[in-house]
């Protein structure tokens, strides 16, 4: 620093401050080169999350850290089926067997077509508005004078189901909350929670009895709303057959779903195993963005993850959601900007492209060296004083001096 202020000094008093020009120019120069390296080093990039070697996806969201997935405003792809159909957000699976089903409703209604229904046969209606909703495929004696009906297990099961669609084709929700609520279940449940944001979803619930018979296991069922309406038959509240039940849930409330195995069934076959109740693909359902949060946090925590679509790629596409007995799993794949904890995950590979491109990779290095080169020649070169001019031969001639008058 010493030798930097001595030649500054004597630059300044041979040259003057305009000998100051060339310093600040290769300095600017330098500076610039350095940054720009720095910011290509940093500068994020999309990665496909399927083949990246950082595992993205399935993205996990744990029972015990009160995690959830959250699906940004997902959307749906043009399908064949008429309009009139609800679109389905999350379609259930055919080949999935052998378990009961329970779902509770902090806020929902039966369908207009279900209550037109119970009208057509002259049955009570249920309470007007949102209600508290449970519905179950098993179901427990509630007194002795009422025992529940003892399935046949030599008769095959029947087979519940549950369809997450849209109330209405025309809104989608903008987000879709999915996680796994308190308490931990039994050791061979599955649960899993769901929240649209800003739409309501129409959950259908229905059974398929193989044999006809409805006297195999998960053949009754039976739904209850508010306080003291149950869906019932005369002399029994347990209602047999495969009418599919429709449930309107407000937009911004939980529901909560229990699978649970069937007598002799294994639809997982230990405790560990994972159960998939939705085939997701059937849905084509897509997403701008995938989030991890904290159940419960800020309105606006950061995201231990995040992965948003990259704009002009098609959005992401959400490929399995997996419900184990401690976390889900959301299968997901597409080009995307992934972050970590506000961080982003993939940044631009010098090295890497360096590797690819030898040719620019040089240039940029010469670049780098000319320029360290010329900012080393113009503040450690010596400086030495400026010659005096000489004087021509003609100015160094005296005149002649003229002769007096006095002479």
């Amino acid at each position: 620093m010493s030798r930097i202020a001595v030649n500054l000094k004597q630059l300044i008093k041979v040259y003057g401050w305009k000998g100051l020009l060339p310093i600040p120019a290769v300095a600017v120069l330098l500076a610039g080169a350095i940054y720009g390296e720095y910011w290509l080093a940093h500068l994020s990039v999309p990665v496909n999350v399927e083949k990246s070697t950082e595992r993205f996806t399935p993205q996990p969201a744990a029972r015990a850290q009160h995690e959830e997935l959250i699906i940004d405003n997902p959307s749906l792809e043009p399908t064949d089926q008429p309009s009139i159909f609800p679109k389905k957000l999350l379609p259930h699976d055919d080949n999935r067997k052998g378990f009961s089903l329970a779902v509770h409703f902090d806020s929902a209604r039966l369908s207009d077509d279900d209550v037109n229904e119970l009208r057509r046969q002259k049955r009570p209606l249920p309470p007007e508005g949102p209600q508290t909703i449970d519905y179950t495929t098993e179901v427990p004696s509630t007194s002795p004078s009422e025992p529940t009906p003892t399935p046949d297990l030599n008769v095959t099961p029947c087979r519940a189901s549950i369809d997450v669609a849209l109330a209405d084709n025309k809104k989608l929700p903008s987000e879709l909350h999915l996680y796994q609520p308190p308490p931990e279940p039994g050791a061979t449940d599955r649960t899993l929670a769901i929240k649209a944001v800003g739409a309501d979803l129409l959950v259908q619930l229905s059974i398929t009895d193989p044999s006809g018979t409805f006297r195999g296991a998960g053949c009754r069922k039976v739904i209850s709303v508010g306080d003291d309406w149950d869906f019932k038959v005369p002399g029994d509240h347990k209602v047999p057959g495969d009418q599919q039940l429709n449930v309107v849930v407000s937009a911004n409330t939980n529901l909560q779903i229990w699978f649970s195995p069937l007598p002799k069934q294994s639809p997982w076959p230990d405790e560990n195993s994972s159960f998939e109740p939705f085939n997701l693909l059937d849905s084509a359902l897509r997403a701008r963005a995938i989030r991890r949060i904290t159940n419960g946090a800020s309105p606006s925590p950061t995201p231990a993850f995040m992965a948003t679509s990259v704009d002009g790629e098609p959005q992401l596409l959400v490929k399995r959601l997996v419900v184990g007995s401690h976390d889900l799993q959301l299968a997901f794949g597409g080009q995307a900007m992934v972050q970590e904890n506000g961080t982003y995950a993939e940044t631009f590979d010098l090295l890497a492209f360096a590797k690819k491109n030898p040719l620019i990779a040089g240039l940029l290095a010469m670049l780098d060296a000319a320029l360290l080169d010329a900012f080393r020649r113009v503040v450690f070169r010596p400086w030495r004083a400026k010659p005096k001019k000489r004087k021509t031969e003609k100015a160094a001639k005296k005149k002649p001096r003229k002769p007096s008058n006095h002479q």
